[in-house]
């Protein structure tokens, strides 16, 4: 079995500067792997604090938004710089008997005028065949 066949990207959010505002990548419907890892790169930054919010819904359009319990991240310290935070997440975390399927990292930064942050959302061991068969259109297909 191929790596990509067992964890593959499901969103990006972009690197940007999201000094003193903050930006998140869309919702995913998490029903087609076992497990998901949301991986989060800071860069340079000057920021007073940063929350990383794991979020679910009922749609895809964010319906009923609200944090899934125990996934939320505060960074305060200061030195930010060049570092990475990984969040894990599996399905059964989630409020699935109130119909919540979709999820999604909000990045909230506060203060500083740089602050470059970037995510992915991996999925792993889909459920349903290779990760890559329903790969997001903003992710490039694997190279063999």
């Amino acid at each position: 079995m191929k790596p990509f066949e067992r964890f593959f990207p499901r969103a990006i959010m972009a690197p940007d500067n999201l000094a003193g505002t903050s930006g998140s990548h869309p919702w995913t419907d998490v029903g087609g792997a076992r497990g998901y890892l949301w991986v989060v790169l800071a860069g340079s930054t000057d920021a007073t604090g940063m929350v990383l919010r794991a979020q679910q819904a009922t749609t895809v359009g964010g319906t009923g938004a609200k944090d899934i319990p125990g996934k939320v991240v505060t960074v305060a310290d200061a030195g930010l710089d060049y570092r990475a935070y990984t969040i894990s997440l599996l399905p059964g975390e989630m409020d699935t008997a109130n119909g919540y399927r979709f999820a999604r990292l909000r990045v909230e930064v506060t203060g500083g005028t740089t602050v470059s942050v970037a995510t992915v959302f991996l999925g792993t061991e889909g459920r349903f065949g290779s990760m890559a068969d329903e790969r997001p259109a903003e992710v490039f297909p694997p190279v063999n």
